[in-house]
């Protein structure tokens, strides 16, 4: 009884270490599941491209380990829209790159670039025991507007295995983007030596959107490239930098700093402008210095002085050493005082509601005179006193005119004769 119920319990023993040998044979390990699946590379420029450009992913590949013996039926390639996930165009190929099936016609493009390890088309199934990995460029043409991301499957007989998302690209409308440049620099000419700045500004006139873009600077003596320098850039709308131009090793001369921005497929937006490098100016010595300071405290000590003088009056006497006499009056009546200023200094007279004016001269034209005060004026002549005697009192103005005796320092004083008897 015993004997048999150990057989059972070894018959059934058995039948549970055969059962598991045949699952492991034919079940697939978990590492196939993990299997190293790439989506590929895109370029810069082939991330923001017009409706009908052609976008490509390189390096897309996949590894299997040596160990599977799950047959590779096809790969599938596909775009989905990166708003809602949709699939908007695939492609499927064998291993060797040969396509099988596609939903937009001529889309596509499939190239198988290498193929490391060995062994059969089955997953890892290698009889020289090495991983197995597989390399394919693909191209795919754009047909509809908006933002996209790629995924590679792999499509086994019992399993598929999936990538993850590639970079994504946006596609534009055929008259989508298009930019302006404008390029200022902050000096005309320069010294040797001393820096300039380029100010940049660039400008999507066109659609809205993120744009991946290519910026090329580039300083020209002539024909002559002197550098060049050249940098990616990511543009929405507008973006605005400055850019510093070093002369310290230029010859003279004048020279152009030009702008590119390359950016969609093969389009183009420049700016240039030339400035000038100097001699550098000899920058004063030293010994010239204490010079300059020395003249310019002198020319302030003259114009110090010759204020001095004139708030004195001592420079109006300087000035006037030779006049002799002095006329002073004054007219409380606004009327005939207006009449008796337009009669000294003259006035201008108009006719046909202005259309046509005439300058009306005073007796003090032609006359050496000085007019330091309201009321005063400083002649030269008795004939010059005896004018202005005549109009003070055609305007009945009260007036005093007097001839000027200069005296000896210690005794200076005017002396004033009556205004009716001038000598």
């Amino acid at each position: 009884m015993r004997s048999g119920i150990k057989k059972k319990i070894a018959g059934l023993g058995i039948l549970v270490v055969w059962v598991v040998l045949i699952f492991s044979i034919l079940t697939p390990p978990g590492t196939a599941v993990n299997l190293g699946l790439s989506p590929g590379n895109l370029t810069l420029e082939d991330r923001s491209v017009y409706e009908g450009a052609t976008v490509t992913f390189t390096d897309i590949n996949f590894t299997v380990g040596w160990t599977e013996k799950d047959l590779v039926n096809f790969l599938n390639f596909s775009i989905f829209d990166d708003a809602d996930d949709n699939c908007v165009a695939f492609v499927t190929f064998s291993l060797d790159g040969t396509k099988n099936d596609e939903n937009t016609l001529g889309n596509f493009t499939v190239t198988n670039t290498a193929i490391t390890g060995g062994g059969l088309i089955y997953f890892g199934y290698s009889t020289m025991r090495d991983n197995m990995t597989y390399l394919y460029d693909i191209s795919y043409t754009t047909h509809k507007i908006g933002t996209f991301y790629a995924k590679l499957f792999v499509n086994s007989t019992s399993h598929s295995y999936e990538s993850s998302k590639s970079t994504t690209f946006t596609v534009y409308p055929p008259d989508g983007f298009l930019f302006d440049v404008e390029l200022e620099l902050t000096y005309d000419s320069v010294f040797v030596g001393e820096n300039n700045t380029a100010i940049i500004d660039l400008t999507n006139v066109g659609e809205i959107g993120l744009v991946n873009a290519t910026l090329n600077r580039t300083l020209y003596f002539g024909d002559e490239v002197i550098w060049s320098v050249e940098e990616d850039i990511s543009i929405s709308g507008h973006t605005s930098f400055s850019a510093g131009i070093l002369t310290d090793e230029l010859e003279p001369g004048v020279y152009t700093y030009k702008v590119v921005h390359s950016y969609g497929s093969n389009q183009t937006a420049s700016a240039s402008s030339t400035f000038t490098v100097m001699t550098k100016a000899v920058s004063t010595t030293t010994e010239e210095f204490p010079w300059i300071v020395i003249v310019l405290i002198v020319i302030v000590i003259i114009i110090l002085i010759l204020v001095y003088l004139f708030m004195s009056g001592h420079l109006y006497v300087i000035a006037m050493y030779e006049a002799k006499y002095i006329a002073i009056y004054k007219q409380s009546d606004q009327i005939k005082s207006e009449q008796l200023l337009q009669a000294l200094h003259g006035y201008t007279d108009d006719s046909n509601d202005g259309t046509y004016k005439y300058g009306r001269k005073g007796v003090l034209d032609g006359m050496d005179y000085w007019h330091p005060l309201k009321g005063v004026y400083i002649l030269e002549t008795k004939r010059d006193a005896d004018k202005l005697i005549e109009i003070f009192e055609e305007y009945d103005a009260k007036y005093y005119v007097g001839k000027i005796k200069f005296l000896t320092e210690d005794k200076q004083q005017d002396s004033w004769q009556d205004s009716s008897t001038v000598e």
